[in-house]
């Protein structure tokens, strides 16, 4: 009934080239595809995402702060408040909080706990635990999920959809649990500071 009499607007974060991971049958895809665009005004728009670039932490119990990047002076968070690339998060010992990214992945930071975020890019989420545990709970995106990684100062978690947690003990030690999925856990190279996925 709506073929060419009324207006339909489509969104997707995907090219036409990548539609493959949705329909998985090539000949659907290509007619799927076919079919929109006929008669279509394709907008694109590139760059990193407005929605990722920022993420809500959010006070569970006591105390939870931010440190805007940048600054030195750490500020409470009594409800809810936007946080962005390069903020440090910190509990109390009687504090937790959840940080809720613009991809529907959360992490919750538990007591005494102290993590960075690095990135919240569209394709890549990153956070520097600092000191205590972070639970992450995230995002699958078409059966695939984004990629999100927690880093300690001795190991990297990194994930595509699932459920894990990491703590950094005060020895140096990191220990992960994982509740759901598959998740990638190697340590960090000491001369570079990198990865070391050869281990």
């Amino acid at each position: 009934e709506r073929h060419e009499r009324k207006s339909v607007v489509i969104t997707s974060n995907l090219v036409f080239s990548q539609w493959g991971k949705i329909f998985k049958d090539p000949m659907t895809t290509m007619a799927a595809v076919d079919r929109l665009v006929h008669h279509a005004t394709i907008l694109e728009f590139t760059g990193e995402s407005v929605r990722a670039a920022t993420a809500t932490a959010t006070t569970l119990k006591t105390m939870l702060s931010v440190t805007p990047k940048g600054t030195l002076t750490p500020e409470d968070i009594p409800e809810s408040k936007k946080v962005s690339e390069g903020d440090k998060l910190s509990t109390s010992k009687d504090g937790r909080g959840i940080i809720e990214m613009g991809d529907g992945s959360t992490a919750v930071l538990d007591y005494s706990s102290e993590m960075t975020i690095s990135s919240l890019g569209t394709s890549k989420i990153s956070i520097a635990l600092k000191a205590g545990s972070v639970w992450a709970q995230v995002k699958k995106v078409l059966g695939q999920g984004e990629f999100f990684e927690i880093r300690t100062q001795n190991a990297v978690a990194d994930v595509r959809g699932t459920s894990f947690a990491l703590t950094y003990h005060i020895d140096g030690s990191s220990t992960l649990f994982v509740d759901e999925g598959t998740v990638r856990f190697v340590p960090i190279n000491s001369t570079t500071g990198e990865p070391d996925y050869t281990k």
